[in-house]
C-alpha cells in the first residue's frame, strides 16, 4: 500500500489532516489524484518523479514544495540526500517519500505524543528545523573530523607517517567528496525556502513567516561554513601534496649525491680496466692498493667540496 500514515494534526480548532505516501507504489498516483482537486500532469511529474531538486511551486493557495534531508538509512551514504515531497494547503498536508527520512519520523512521534504541529506552516517548520538540525550536528562532526586531521599534519614527528598513508589520503578526499554533495541540494534548498517566505499563502502566520526567515538564514550559513570546509580540505591535501612533493625531493637529492660521488669512479675504474697495452702499474703489484687510496682521495675531496657548498 502506498499509504504509510494517515493522521490528524494536534489542532482541536480545525481538522488537518496529515497523508505520509510511498511514491515506489503504483497506487500513490491514484491516491494523489483523489487528495488533490488541482491534480494534473505537473502536480503529478513533481510528486513522483524519481530524481528532484529542492523548489517550491505555487498553485493558488497551495505550494508544492521538495526538500533534500541526510541519508542515515542503513547501508547509505549521509551524502546521497533524501527527498521528501510535500503538497501543502491550509487543511491539509501530503509527503511522498522514495526512501525513509528520519525527520519525518520525528514528527510523526511528535504527534503521537501530543506535542506535534497544530497546522501545515508549523508542519513545514518542524520539518525544516529536524533537516537543519541533523545538517548542522553533521558538519560539526565534519569540523572535527577536519581539526584532528589537521593536527596529525602539524605534528613533524608523524609527517612520513601521514604522507605514506594512503589510508589518510583517501579519508580526506571522502569527506571532502561528502561536503560538496551535500552542498549541491543546500544551495537550491535555501533558494526554495527563501520563495515559500516571500509568497503570501494565507496558512501562514507572522510566527511562521519568522521561523522561514530563520530556518533560510540557518541553511545559508550551512552553506557557507560547508563551502569553507571544502576550501580547508583542499588546502589540507595541498599540504600533503607538499610534504610528499618535500620527501619525494630529499631522496631525490640523496641519490643524486650518491650518483655524483661514483661517477668520478666509474670514469677511472672504466679507464684503468680498458684492455689495452699501456695501463699505467698494469704489472705492478701494489697497483689494486694505490688505485685504492687515490680513490679515497677523490671521494674524501668530493665530500669536502659538497660540505662547502651546503648540499648536504
Amino acid at each position: 500500500m502506498a499509504l504509510l500514515l494517515h493522521k490528524k494534526l494536534n489542532n482541536p480548532d480545525a481538522s488537518i489532516d496529515w497523508l505520509h505516501l510511498d511514491g515506489n507504489k503504483p497506487n500513490c498516483r491514484s491516491i494523489l489524484k483523489n487528495e488533490i482537486k488541482e491534480f494534473d500532469k505537473t502536480i503529478e511529474e513533481a510528486l513522483l518523479e524519481v530524481e528532484t531538486r529542492p523548489r517550491v511551486m505555487e498553485f493558488d493557495d497551495a505550494a508544492i514544495v521538495i526538500l533534500r534531508g541526510l541519508n542515515f538509512n542503513d547501508a547509505a551514504d549521509i551524502e546521497d540526500m533524501v527527498s521528501i515531497r510535500l503538497w501543502i494547503q491550509s487543511d491539509k498536508i501530503i509527503t511522498v517519500q522514495r526512501r525513509q527520512l528520519q525527520s519525518i519520523r520525528d514528527i510523526e512521534k511528535s504527534i503521537d505524543s501530543g506535542q506535534g504541529p497544530k497546522t501545515t506552516a508549523g508542519f513545514l517548520c518542524n520539518l525544516l528545523e529536524g533537516l537543519n538540525d541533523r545538517l548542522t550536528t553533521q558538519y560539526l562532526e565534519i569540523e572535527s573530523k577536519y581539526e584532528n586531521m589537521e593536527e596529525m599534519l602539524l605534528n613533524i614527528n608523524s609527517l612520513s607517517a601521514v604522507a605514506n598513508n594512503q589510508n589518510y589520503i583517501n579519508e580526506i578526499n571522502d569527506y571532502r567528496r561528502m561536503v560538496v554533495l551535500i552542498n549541491r541540494f543546500l544551495v537550491p534548498q535555501s533558494i526554495a525556502i527563501a520563495k515559500i517566505r516571500r509568497i503570501a499563502f494565507t496558512w501562514i502566520e507572522d510566527r511562521h513567516a519568522r521561523y522561514l526567515e530563520d530556518a533560510h538564514n540557518d541553511t545559508e550559513r550551512i552553506i557557507e561554513e560547508l563551502q569553507l570546509l571544502v576550501s580547508r580540505f583542499q588546502l589540507l591535501r595541498e599540504e600533503l601534496n607538499s610534504i610528499e612533493n618535500q620527501r619525494m625531493n630529499r631522496h631525490s637529492h640523496t641519490l643524486t649525491i650518491i650518483a655524483s660521488i661514483f661517477l668520478p669512479l666509474t670514469f677511472l675504474t672504466g679507464v684503468m680496466g680498458m684492455n689495452v697495452s699501456g695501463i699505467p702499474m698494469a704489472s705492478e703489484s701494489s697497483a689494486f692498493l694505490l688505485l685504492s687510496f687515490l680513490f679515497f682521495v677523490v671521494i674524501l675531496i668530493q665530500v669536502l667540496i659538497f660540505k662547502k657548498f651546503k648540499w648536504f
